[in-house]
Protein backbone atom coordinates (compact mmCIF):
# COMPACT_ATOMS: atom_id res chain seq x y z
CA UNK A 1 0.00 0.00 0.00
CA UNK A 2 0.93 3.46 -1.04
CA UNK A 3 0.13 7.00 0.53
CA UNK A 4 -1.68 8.59 -2.55
CA UNK A 5 -2.78 11.86 -0.87
CA UNK A 6 -1.56 14.55 2.15
CA UNK A 7 -2.99 12.96 5.52
CA UNK A 8 -1.74 11.29 8.76
CA UNK A 9 -1.36 7.31 8.72
CA UNK A 10 -0.99 5.02 11.06
CA UNK A 11 -0.49 1.30 10.03
CA UNK A 12 2.70 2.13 7.85
CA UNK A 13 5.82 0.02 9.29
CA UNK A 14 9.13 1.58 9.68
CA UNK A 15 10.56 -0.27 6.41
CA UNK A 16 7.22 0.80 4.38
CA UNK A 17 8.16 4.25 5.72
CA UNK A 18 12.14 4.29 4.79
CA UNK A 19 11.32 2.15 1.50
CA UNK A 20 9.13 5.64 0.62
CA UNK A 21 5.42 4.86 1.20
CA UNK A 22 4.42 7.41 -0.40
CA UNK A 23 2.68 7.19 -4.30
CA UNK A 24 5.65 8.68 -6.54
CA UNK A 25 8.10 9.19 -4.45
CA UNK A 26 9.19 11.91 -1.36
CA UNK A 27 11.58 13.66 0.68
CA UNK A 28 11.84 12.88 4.21
CA UNK A 29 13.90 14.58 6.56
CA UNK A 30 16.86 12.53 6.60
CA UNK A 31 17.35 13.22 2.90
CA UNK A 32 16.74 16.88 3.71
CA UNK A 33 19.47 16.93 6.17
CA UNK A 34 21.47 15.49 3.90
CA UNK A 35 21.08 17.96 0.99
CA UNK A 36 21.88 20.98 3.46
CA UNK A 37 24.84 19.32 5.40
CA UNK A 38 26.42 17.06 2.88
CA UNK A 39 25.47 17.48 -1.13
CA UNK A 40 23.03 16.64 -3.57
CA UNK A 41 25.48 14.04 -4.77
CA UNK A 42 25.42 12.76 -1.63
CA UNK A 43 21.56 13.08 -1.57
CA UNK A 44 21.42 11.05 -5.21
CA UNK A 45 23.67 8.63 -3.26
CA UNK A 46 21.14 7.95 -0.58
CA UNK A 47 18.51 7.63 -2.70
CA UNK A 48 20.12 4.85 -5.25
CA UNK A 49 21.21 2.84 -2.50
CA UNK A 50 20.35 0.81 0.39
CA UNK A 51 21.56 2.68 3.70
CA UNK A 52 24.27 0.90 5.30
CA UNK A 53 24.26 -1.48 8.34
CA UNK A 54 23.60 0.14 11.53
CA UNK A 55 26.20 0.73 14.01
CA UNK A 56 26.20 -0.86 17.34
CA UNK A 57 24.82 2.38 18.56
CA UNK A 58 22.53 3.10 16.15
CA UNK A 59 20.68 -0.49 16.74
CA UNK A 60 20.61 0.16 20.21
CA UNK A 61 18.67 3.24 19.28
CA UNK A 62 16.25 1.85 17.25
CA UNK A 63 15.70 -0.80 20.47
CA UNK A 64 14.95 1.82 22.85
CA UNK A 65 13.03 3.65 20.28
CA UNK A 66 10.99 0.38 19.69
CA UNK A 67 10.44 -0.25 23.49
CA UNK A 68 9.28 2.89 23.83
CA UNK A 69 7.09 2.95 21.05
CA UNK A 70 5.73 -0.51 22.15
CA UNK A 71 7.45 -2.36 18.04
CA UNK A 72 9.03 -4.75 19.40
CA UNK A 73 8.58 -6.96 16.35
CA UNK A 74 11.19 -4.47 15.32
CA UNK A 75 13.58 -6.14 17.53
CA UNK A 76 15.78 -8.97 17.60
CA UNK A 77 17.25 -9.89 20.75
CA UNK A 78 20.30 -12.31 20.49
CA UNK A 79 21.10 -14.48 23.38
CA UNK A 80 25.04 -14.42 23.25
CA UNK A 81 27.02 -12.66 25.55
CA UNK A 82 29.10 -10.30 22.87
CA UNK A 83 29.19 -9.93 18.75
CA UNK A 84 32.71 -12.13 18.82
CA UNK A 85 31.25 -15.32 17.67
CA UNK A 86 30.05 -16.03 13.95
CA UNK A 87 26.35 -17.26 15.02
CA UNK A 88 26.32 -14.05 16.94
CA UNK A 89 27.25 -11.91 13.20
CA UNK A 90 25.01 -14.14 11.11
CA UNK A 91 22.03 -13.31 13.54
CA UNK A 92 23.31 -9.96 13.64
CA UNK A 93 23.70 -9.55 9.83
CA UNK A 94 20.33 -11.61 9.18
CA UNK A 95 18.55 -8.47 11.28
CA UNK A 96 20.02 -6.05 9.43
CA UNK A 97 18.67 -7.60 6.19
CA UNK A 98 15.02 -7.76 7.71
CA UNK A 99 15.44 -4.23 8.78
CA UNK A 100 15.46 -4.97 11.85
CA UNK A 101 17.38 -3.88 15.44
CA UNK A 102 19.73 -6.83 16.77
CA UNK A 103 20.85 -6.31 20.14
CA UNK A 104 22.14 -8.44 22.81
CA UNK A 105 20.30 -9.80 26.22
CA UNK A 106 21.95 -7.16 28.36
CA UNK A 107 21.52 -4.25 26.12
CA UNK A 108 17.40 -5.46 25.67
CA UNK A 109 17.38 -5.04 29.17
CA UNK A 110 18.74 -1.78 29.40
CA UNK A 111 16.56 -0.16 27.20
CA UNK A 112 13.55 -1.85 29.50
CA UNK A 113 15.35 -0.09 32.05
CA UNK A 114 15.57 3.08 30.27
CA UNK A 115 11.81 2.67 29.32
CA UNK A 116 11.10 2.43 32.86
CA UNK A 117 12.95 5.59 34.31
CA UNK A 118 11.60 8.05 31.35
CA UNK A 119 7.82 7.01 31.65
CA UNK A 120 7.83 7.20 35.63
CA UNK A 121 9.67 10.23 35.62
CA UNK A 122 7.22 12.18 32.36
CA UNK A 123 4.53 10.67 34.10
CA UNK A 124 5.30 12.94 37.27
CA UNK A 125 5.55 16.13 35.62
CA UNK A 126 3.04 18.67 36.42
CA UNK A 127 2.77 19.79 32.39
CA UNK A 128 -0.59 18.19 30.94
CA UNK A 129 0.78 18.19 27.07
CA UNK A 130 3.69 15.28 28.52
CA UNK A 131 2.10 13.58 31.31
CA UNK A 132 1.24 9.77 29.71
CA UNK A 133 3.20 10.46 26.60
CA UNK A 134 4.59 7.24 24.67
CA UNK A 135 1.98 5.01 27.47
CA UNK A 136 0.89 2.29 24.77
CA UNK A 137 -0.60 5.00 22.59
CA UNK A 138 -3.87 5.82 24.60
CA UNK A 139 -3.31 9.67 24.95
CA UNK A 140 -1.13 9.63 21.50
CA UNK A 141 -0.35 8.32 18.22
CA UNK A 142 3.10 5.95 18.28
CA UNK A 143 5.08 6.52 15.28
CA UNK A 144 2.51 7.68 12.67
CA UNK A 145 3.66 9.01 9.33
CA UNK A 146 2.55 12.70 8.05
CA UNK A 147 2.43 12.88 4.50
CA UNK A 148 2.10 16.07 3.21
CA UNK A 149 2.79 18.50 0.29
CA UNK A 150 5.13 21.54 0.10
CA UNK A 151 4.70 24.04 -2.74
CA UNK A 152 8.16 25.12 -4.02
CA UNK A 153 8.12 27.60 -6.64
CA UNK A 154 5.21 26.80 -9.18
CA UNK A 155 5.88 23.27 -8.82
CA UNK A 156 4.54 20.98 -5.48
CA UNK A 157 6.70 17.95 -3.71
CA UNK A 158 5.21 15.45 -1.24
CA UNK A 159 6.94 14.62 1.54
CA UNK A 160 6.65 12.39 4.48
CA UNK A 161 7.63 12.76 7.77
CA UNK A 162 7.23 9.38 10.83
CA UNK A 163 7.29 11.02 13.81
CA UNK A 164 7.92 9.32 17.69
CA UNK A 165 4.56 10.15 19.31
CA UNK A 166 2.27 12.92 18.31
CA UNK A 167 -0.93 13.57 20.76
CA UNK A 168 -4.35 12.93 19.27
CA UNK A 169 -5.20 16.09 19.17
CA UNK A 170 -2.35 17.18 17.16
CA UNK A 171 -1.18 19.57 19.60
CA UNK A 172 2.18 18.43 20.86
CA UNK A 173 4.97 16.40 18.87
CA UNK A 174 7.77 14.66 20.61
CA UNK A 175 11.21 13.11 19.37
CA UNK A 176 13.65 10.89 21.47
CA UNK A 177 16.88 10.72 21.03
CA UNK A 178 19.61 8.40 22.96
CA UNK A 179 22.76 9.59 24.06
CA UNK A 180 26.30 7.69 24.55
CA UNK A 181 28.80 9.29 26.79
CA UNK A 182 29.21 11.56 29.37
CA UNK A 183 27.91 15.07 29.86
CA UNK A 184 25.56 14.56 27.22
CA UNK A 185 22.75 15.96 28.54
CA UNK A 186 24.38 19.59 29.19
CA UNK A 187 22.61 22.72 28.10
CA UNK A 188 25.88 23.12 25.91
CA UNK A 189 25.71 19.74 23.98
CA UNK A 190 21.89 20.00 23.85
CA UNK A 191 22.11 23.68 22.07
CA UNK A 192 24.57 22.35 19.54
CA UNK A 193 22.62 19.01 18.79
CA UNK A 194 19.56 21.52 18.60
CA UNK A 195 21.73 23.88 15.88
CA UNK A 196 23.71 21.00 14.36
CA UNK A 197 20.57 19.62 12.43
CA UNK A 198 18.05 19.00 15.17
CA UNK A 199 16.68 22.36 14.53
CA UNK A 200 15.91 21.08 10.73
CA UNK A 201 14.08 17.84 11.86
CA UNK A 202 11.87 19.92 14.33
CA UNK A 203 10.69 22.19 11.38
CA UNK A 204 10.23 19.74 8.74
CA UNK A 205 7.67 17.64 11.51
CA UNK A 206 6.41 21.16 12.57
CA UNK A 207 5.67 22.10 8.50
CA UNK A 208 4.29 18.10 8.38
CA UNK A 209 1.54 19.26 11.61
CA UNK A 210 0.58 22.67 10.18
CA UNK A 211 0.58 21.34 6.21
CA UNK A 212 -1.97 18.49 7.21
CA UNK A 213 -3.91 20.18 10.45
CA UNK A 214 -3.67 23.89 10.04
CA UNK A 215 -2.12 24.62 13.61
CA UNK A 216 1.67 24.68 14.45
CA UNK A 217 1.94 21.66 17.14
CA UNK A 218 4.39 22.22 20.39
CA UNK A 219 7.59 20.47 19.73
CA UNK A 220 9.87 18.71 22.35
CA UNK A 221 12.94 16.29 22.17
CA UNK A 222 13.32 14.45 24.80
CA UNK A 223 16.64 13.28 25.47
CA UNK A 224 18.00 10.35 27.41
CA UNK A 225 21.72 8.94 28.59
CA UNK A 226 22.15 5.52 27.74
CA UNK A 227 24.19 4.54 30.68
CA UNK A 228 22.79 4.83 34.38
CA UNK A 229 20.97 6.51 35.90
CA UNK A 230 19.47 6.84 32.60
CA UNK A 231 18.28 10.32 33.31
CA UNK A 232 16.78 12.54 31.02
CA UNK A 233 16.20 15.98 29.57
CA UNK A 234 12.91 17.60 27.57
CA UNK A 235 14.06 20.28 25.42
CA UNK A 236 11.45 22.73 23.16
CA UNK A 237 13.24 24.59 20.05
CA UNK A 238 13.11 28.34 20.54
CA UNK A 239 11.14 29.95 17.87
CA UNK A 240 14.38 30.84 16.38
CA UNK A 241 15.66 27.53 16.25
CA UNK A 242 12.14 26.20 14.22
CA UNK A 243 12.11 29.41 12.53
CA UNK A 244 15.82 28.67 10.70
CA UNK A 245 15.33 25.09 10.54
CA UNK A 246 12.00 25.94 8.46
CA UNK A 247 14.29 27.79 6.24
CA UNK A 248 16.65 25.14 5.63
CA UNK A 249 14.14 22.53 4.33
CA UNK A 250 12.69 25.27 2.15
CA UNK A 251 16.41 25.39 0.72
CA UNK A 252 16.69 21.70 0.47
CA UNK A 253 13.84 21.23 -1.24
CA UNK A 254 14.49 24.04 -3.68
CA UNK A 255 17.46 22.12 -4.36
CA UNK A 256 16.28 18.63 -4.60
CA UNK A 257 13.76 20.63 -7.15
CA UNK A 258 16.27 22.27 -9.16
CA UNK A 259 18.83 19.35 -8.84
CA UNK A 260 15.93 16.77 -10.47
CA UNK A 261 14.96 19.27 -13.53
CA UNK A 262 18.88 19.69 -14.72
CA UNK A 263 19.98 16.38 -13.35
CA UNK A 264 23.26 18.20 -11.87
CA UNK A 265 23.92 17.08 -8.67
CA UNK A 266 27.00 18.58 -7.38
CA UNK A 267 29.25 17.83 -4.36
CA UNK A 268 31.60 19.34 -2.45
CA UNK A 269 33.35 22.57 -3.24
CA UNK A 270 37.05 21.61 -5.40
CA UNK A 271 37.86 25.19 -6.13
CA UNK A 272 40.60 25.35 -4.02
CA UNK A 273 39.71 28.64 -2.46
CA UNK A 274 40.38 29.51 0.81
CA UNK A 275 38.40 28.75 3.33
CA UNK A 276 36.88 32.46 5.14
CA UNK A 277 38.00 31.90 9.35
CA UNK A 278 35.20 32.30 11.59
CA UNK A 279 34.31 35.08 13.96
CA UNK A 280 34.69 33.46 16.72
CA UNK A 281 38.08 31.59 15.72
CA UNK A 282 39.63 35.15 15.71
CA UNK A 283 37.80 35.78 19.02
CA UNK A 284 39.51 32.74 20.89
CA UNK A 285 42.54 33.48 19.47
CA UNK A 286 42.95 37.31 20.16
CA UNK A 287 42.00 36.57 23.68
CA UNK A 288 44.59 33.82 24.34
CA UNK A 289 46.95 36.94 22.94
CA UNK A 290 45.66 39.36 24.95
CA UNK A 291 45.78 37.25 27.64
CA UNK A 292 49.04 35.61 27.42
CA UNK A 293 50.47 39.92 27.04
CA UNK A 294 48.72 40.66 30.53
CA UNK A 295 50.83 37.57 32.64
CA UNK A 296 53.71 36.54 30.49
CA UNK A 297 55.61 39.66 29.88
CA UNK A 298 58.96 38.79 29.70
CA UNK A 299 61.93 41.30 31.09
CA UNK A 300 63.85 43.51 28.36
CA UNK A 301 66.30 41.54 27.87
CA UNK A 302 64.51 38.65 27.03
CA UNK A 303 61.80 40.24 24.57
CA UNK A 304 64.04 39.42 21.79
CA UNK A 305 65.52 35.85 22.43
CA UNK A 306 63.76 34.76 25.00
CA UNK A 307 66.89 33.11 27.12
CA UNK A 308 68.92 35.19 29.68
CA UNK A 309 70.98 37.56 29.03
CA UNK A 310 69.69 37.85 25.60
CA UNK A 311 71.60 34.76 24.38
CA UNK A 312 71.13 32.60 21.38
CA UNK A 313 69.03 29.24 22.68
CA UNK A 314 71.83 27.63 21.58
CA UNK A 315 73.92 28.99 23.70
CA UNK A 316 72.55 29.54 26.35
CA UNK A 317 73.11 25.72 27.71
Amino acid sequence: MKADKPGIYEDFTRRQYLDDCVAGGSCNRTLANVIINESLLHARHRMNNEPAPGTKEMDFGGCAHAVLTGHLAEVDVVEKPNWKSKPAITLRDTAHRLGRFPVLRHDYDRAIDMYDVLTEGVDKLEDERLNMAFRGGQHGLLEPVIVFMVKIGFTEMMCRAMLDWLKKDCSVVIDYKVFTGRGVLTEKHCLWQIEDGLDMQAGFYEMAIESVTGNRPKFYFIFQESRQPFDFRIVSPSPNHLAIGRKKVDMALTNLRTAREFDKWPGYDKSGDFIPCTKGYEERWLGREIDHAEHYTPEPDQAVTGTPGGLHPLQAG
